[in-house]
């Protein structure tokens, strides 16, 4: 386990004479948010900073973002973000693009957005301290505003189901975690909105 990797290697540090060291990434659980890009760079920029100003003092936040095709923009951007990377999907098909990002992303849990989401300062924290609380809380949803769920739950079900259209997956994701045994549920504090939809997104 990670906390127990830690202390292994405190304890090796002190053997050395080493005292007071601290290893922060694997203290921490990880959460990796998930953003579905498909605007302008600009745009993506302020929800890459939405996120990493979120209020998760216990959690170390990673970021992935998901494109069709990688952009020079996009590449330029990620690096000014410490705990990112970028996938290529190929494809318009946010069902199979959030389960690549979920497999890839090898974090307890995983949030889902898109570019055009608008999130609190503290809508992270407030789902990841309901998932904390709950062993059997496979994940807490608010639409496609934005959704968190317990990765190991996810991929349990084989996620979302690439064929259904946008507005459907999350209905019969939780349909099928239920059957399985999983919980869900709805934070109303955790704030999360779409803007409405512009005219650069492509389906």
């Amino acid at each position: 386990k990670p906390q127990a990797r830690a202390r292994a290697l405190q304890g090796r540090a002190a053997d050395m004479g080493i005292v007071g060291i601290i290893v922060p990434n694997l203290m921490k659980p990880g959460v990796t948010v998930v953003v579905i890009h498909r605007g302008p760079a600009a745009l993506l920029a302020r929800r890459l900073n939405a996120v990493r100003t979120q209020e998760v003092p216990a959690c170390r936040i990673n970021l992935l973002v998901v494109e069709k095709q990688r952009t020079p923009a996009v590449v330029r951007l990620l690096n000014g973000f410490p705990l990112s990377s970028h996938l290529e999907s190929g494809v318009n098909n946010d069902c199979l693009a959030n389960n690549l990002a979920v497999r890839q992303s090898g974090t307890p849990y995983v949030a889902l957005i898109h570019d055009d989401c608008v999130v609190s300062p503290r809508w992270l924290g407030l789902l990841v301290a309901t998932l904390e609380r709950d062993p059997r809380m496979a994940g807490c949803i608010l639409s496609h505003a934005g959704r968190l769920y317990r990765r190991k739950a996810y991929l349990s079900v084989g996620g979302m189901d690439e064929a259904l259209l946008m507005d459907e997956d999350d209905a019969d994701l939780a349909c099928r975690l239920k059957r399985s045994g999983w919980r869900l549920r709805r934070i109303p504090a955790a704030a999360a909105m779409h803007q409405p939809v512009a005219p650069w997104i492509q389906y």
